[in-house]
């Protein structure tokens, strides 16, 4: 994506956050590997976005309010581009067929809306005849974990961290979304079973219920150790230095899958039933309610913490599930796309 006119449209930002760090993370995946073989990248994304998720330095990089970010005609003013990916719950069909020309790529997680584009990335789908009525006929639908955007960081480490082996459980890490805007990081914290672990919590500075939070923390009894820590930017590591995951079921357990660490989790939004339904289905995780008495939770947490063999089978399939090479295989796509034919014509394929 090669520049044309930069735009200055960054002022501070004093409002609610407005974006899952989720989305953020997949995006910068996929941008980090499109970096690596030569690709001039051009961010363009909400003003909140760097209050929910670090940005990385030297990134081009364009904030809107969410007015002019709903505008497509915006990006013919920010940067001429080859191929422009949108990811955004709340723009489809029109906003795509709008765009200036480009190879369009959607990232979705819901079945809930047409698209005018030429590749469809929906890694949390189980199947994709969901999709296909949803998109034109010539647009490619990658589907499932397979195609789940990590960063390079955890294919690293994923290849030298040793997977649950039957070792004690003593380091836990908490993360509900970057923000946990239903404050479920307090209701595991209650959940926690009375033994020495090493807990530790990431949560996003603009996350509303930190304050809440940081209270629970000050007058913590509980035999646990816990450890808060804000805007965290290595979560490979951190994670890889984990025995067990609790969080929402989001984009974060792709990444704990390649890692192969067990995890217990939970929907919070509509679209995470489909992670879920993928992880149980294929043995990588365990998950309960939201609406769970904090006894049940409690109860399985502490057979996790006690149950080796448990956390080794769900370790080992959930490693097996998710190799870690999803961005190459979507990169790879994207430039197929880009040596098959010129924007607008159909390209065929599944």
């Amino acid at each position: 994506i090669q520049t044309r006119k930069p735009l200055d449209f960054r002022k501070p930002f004093t409002g609610e956050v407005s974006i899952g760090a989720g989305h953020v993370r997949r995006c910068l995946s996929l941008a980090e590997e499109l970096g690596r073989r030569g690709w001039h990248l051009h961010l363009v994304t909400s003003r909140t976005t760097p209050a929910t998720v670090p940005l990385p330095e030297g990134l081009e990089l364009t904030l809107l309010d969410d007015e002019a970010l709903a505008a497509p005609a915006v990006l013919g003013d920010v940067a001429e581009a080859e191929v422009i990916v949108v990811d955004h719950y709340e723009l489809g069909l029109e906003y795509e067929a709008a765009l200036p020309p480009a190879y369009r790529v959607v990232l979705e997680d819901l079945p809930n809306r047409r698209h005018q584009c030429d590749l469809m990335l929906a890694p949390s789908a189980s199947r994709s005849d969901d999709y296909r009525p949803l998109v034109s006929p010539g647009c490619r639908v990658l589907h499932g974990a397979t195609y789940a955007l990590l960063r390079r960081r955890f294919l690293e480490l994923r290849k030298a961290r040793p997977f649950s082996d039957g070792r004690p459980c003593e380091r836990v890490l908490i993360s509900c979304g970057a923000t946990d805007p239903t404050d479920l990081t307090s209701l595991l914290l209650k959940a926690l079973p009375e033994r020495p672990l090493d807990v530790t919590i990431a949560l996003s500075s603009a996350a509303p219920h930190l304050a809440r939070l940081t209270k629970i923390l000050s007058r913590w009894t509980g035999n646990a150790r816990v450890k808060l820590l804000r805007d965290v930017t290595e979560m490979a590591e951190l994670m890889a230095a984990s025995d067990l995951f609790l969080g929402a079921a989001g984009s974060s357990c792709w990444e704990a899958c390649c890692l192969g660490l067990p995890m217990l989790v939970f929907q919070v939004v509509p679209f995470q039933a489909q992670v879920v339904h993928l992880l149980l289905e294929a043995q990588a995780s365990l998950s309960l309610d939201t609406e769970a008495p904090t006894s049940q939770i409690c109860q399985t947490l502490q057979q996790l913490v006690d149950d080796p063999e448990q956390r080794q089978r769900l370790s080992q399939n959930a490693a097996q599930w998710v190799d870690g090479y999803g961005c190459s295989r979507v990169a790879d796509e994207i430039e197929r796309l880009v040596r098959g034919s010129s924007p607008g014509e159909s390209k065929g394929g599944a």
